[in-house]
């Protein structure tokens, strides 16, 4: 996910289902996350859903970067 300060994902190329099965995904994967803030630290499994839907909105309207890369 995260080597030497840069961020970096693999999707891949052969992935099944459409878009909105990959919505799926962030939706379940946020879930994954919330429940791991909260089980780190003083914060229910709701708030940090909340705090990590402000960062995916943030970051929606105004991306820090865009994807490089190829299939």
């Amino acid at each position: 996910w995260a080597a030497g300060g840069e961020q970096h994902v693999t999707i891949h190329s052969g992935l099944e289902g459409g878009p909105e099965d990959f919505g799926y995904m962030l939706a379940q994967l946020a879930r994954h996350g919330a429940l791991l803030y909260s089980q780190r630290g003083h914060i229910s499994v709701d708030s940090a859903l909340m705090r990590i839907r402000e960062g995916f909105d943030d970051e929606w309207q105004e991306p820090s970067s865009w994807p490089t890369g190829k299939t």
